[in-house]
Formats: C-alpha cells, structure tokens, sequence
C-alpha cells in the first residue's frame, strides 16, 4: 500500500473509530433477532437486512463458514444463499422436529436435531441421514469427519466415517456444553458431578478429566468458546458482581480474568485472530439511536491494572432491532463483498 492509500485508510478507520479494529482482525458477523436478520463485515462497514428470511424466537441461525449462506430452523430446516437470494427447504414439518444446526468446517454439511435423532443435511444433495438417537448437537471435528452431541445427560462422539458412536464422558452426574479445542486435544464440558456445576477439560489422549473451575457459580447458559488458538476458554458465570460479564481462563498460565461491563450481553464470540471478543451490548443508557450495538474488546485490557472497563469497548455499529439477539461470526469471506442487500 503506498503511502497516499494507507494515510487515507487511516482518516477512514479514526473518523468511523474503528482504528483500534486493525488488531483484532476482520470477520462477517450475522446478527438475528425477530426483528430480522442483519449481515455486517468488519472493518469494510458494509451491512445489509436479509428481510425475506423468518426469524422465530428459538435463535437458531448460524451463518456457514464460507460467510455466503445462512441455516436456521422455521418450520424445518434451511439455507438461505446470500448471492443468489435462494432459500433451500432442507426438511419439512414443524420447527420441533429440526434444530441445533451447525455446519461442517468445509461449509458442505449440516448437523442437527431431527425428531429425537442427530441427522445430517447434505448442502449440494439437499439429502437427510438420520444417525443416532440424540438432543443437541455441539461440535464438529476439523476434519468433518466427527460429531459431538448430547445424549442421556452424557457427552458423544459420532464417527461418520465408521457409523460409530463412543460414549466420551459416560458419568452418573449431567454433562453438556461440549466443544473441541482448535487442536482437538481437549474437550471442554459443564458437569454437575462435584455437586456444582463447573467446567471441566478431558484429555482426549489421556481420558483424563480435569476441573478447572471451583467457583459454584457456574451460569446455566453452556456458552463456553475457545479461542482460534486454543490459548483462552470463554464462559459465563452467575455474576457475584451484580455487572453482566464473562470470565476468561488461560490454558498457559492457568489464569481467570473476569470481565464485568455494564450493558454486557449474553452473546459473543472470538474474533479470528484470537485477540479480541466481539459482543452485543445494550446501549439503551448511552443516548445512541438504536438499544443495542455491536462492540469489540481486545483482550489485552485483562491486564491493565483495573481490568477490562467500558472505556475498552469499541462500538462498531449500532442495530436497528429490539430482542432475541443472537451473534455469530466467521472470518471475513472477502475484502469488499459484492452482495446485496435482499428484500
């Protein structure tokens, strides 16, 4: 970049105060809520409404890997094309018989809840595969190849290579809120098996189980995300502090931080580079426009002296919506995209 470009970028990015962005990377975030669905790349400030898409209150809609479609349960489940504006019915009956989709890291397979079943969607087929009995659907492997589920308060692993399914967990007590580290060398989880509810690590080598929280306090929701890197876990804890937040743990230094800002939502996610979080927060207090915005917050303020405070957020972008919000993100699919808005 020449030095006019770059000297122009940098007026951009100050005068839309987003300057800060460029160390916590890009990523296309799909935003949802009754209000509709709202797709926004960041830093590009490019957004737009998919307002031909129904959005119930269950939340469930996630944005496929590639950032180019969208599934979501509404009376069964489906994938919107953002580039073609071509929703695909994937199963038909009522939003009870699908659930919990979650794509393949190649963006070519949908795992869900069928009924009482884990099945599979086969974007390129539109075919259905029941697989096995189970509730929720949690994670896939990196190689598309592996699926983690609930089933009977237990954590599973299904091999679709094999049709093989292995009890992980196999204990007396619930276990739910699985998810495989980047390196699939750890599985996190959320057990009631110590009395409390707390977040455990098995060592999938090992088989061994580890505790890693002895707070009793551990929230109801099994939002917990690892970072890209594999460095930090992310989870929500009833908060003792009366401010909404979250507590981030690091597998280096085995160390907690908490984070308690005011208007701290419960939806967020890592961005791509592992450096930073991205979430909704309620701006209601604020005096902008809109009750919610979408912020950014670098990690590194955990260890400023006085910790992560609000004066770390960076708003991105105020959303035009009123509840049931629900984030996801991925990296972002280009630098400047050539979709438009649908309507």
């Amino acid at each position: 970049m020449n030095e006019p470009t770059m000297h122009k970028t940098m007026i951009l990015l100050t005068s839309l105060g987003l300057l800060g962005l460029q160390s916590v990377d890009s990523f296309r975030a799909l935003i949802a809520s009754t209000s509709g669905i709202y797709i926004f790349d960041v830093p590009m400030q490019s957004g737009f409404f998919v307002n031909n898409i129904y959005v119930d209150e269950g939340g469930q809609h996630t944005i496929s890997p590639d950032g180019q479609r969208i599934a979501f349960v509404a009376n069964g489940l489906f994938v919107y094309e953002l580039e073609t504006n071509r929703l695909i019915r994937l199963t038909e009956g009522t939003s009870a018989n699908a659930g919990f989709p979650i794509w393949s890291n190649d963006g070519q397979q949908i795992a869900f809840t069928y009924g009482e079943h884990i099945a599979l969607a086969d974007i390129n087929s539109s075919t259905i595969q029941q697989l096995t009995e189970g509730t929720i659907i949690r994670d896939w492997s990196a190689d598309n190849n592996r699926i983690l589920f609930q089933r009977a308060g237990d954590i599973w692993e299904y091999i679709i290579s094999e049709n093989r399914q292995i009890n992980l967990t196999a204990h007396a007590s619930v276990d739910f809120g699985a998810q495989w580290s980047p390196d699939e060398e750890y599985i996190s989880f959320i057990s009631e098996r110590d009395g409390n509810r707390e977040l455990y690590l098995l060592n999938i080598q090992e088989g061994s189980t580890q505790r890693i929280t002895t707070t009793e306090n551990l929230a109801e929701s099994t939002d917990v995300y690892w970072s890209p890197d594999g460095n930090w876990v992310a989870f929500r804890q009833w908060a003792i502090n009366p401010i909404p937040g979250i507590t981030l743990y690091n597998l280096q230094t085995m160390a907690f931080y908490d984070i308690h800002i005011s208007g701290w939502g419960n939806n967020w996610r890592w961005v791509p580079n592992s450096q930073g979080l991205v979430t909704i927060v309620n701006d209601v207090s604020a005096g902008f426009p809109y009750q919610y915005g979408l912020y950014t917050l670098q990690i590194s303020c955990v260890y400023a002296e006085n910790g992560c405070v609000a004066d770390d957020l960076i708003r991105v972008k105020g959303i035009p919506t009123l509840n049931d919000l629900v984030l996801d993100i991925v990296p972002s699919p280009v630098v400047e995209t050539n979709i438009k808005p649908r309507g």
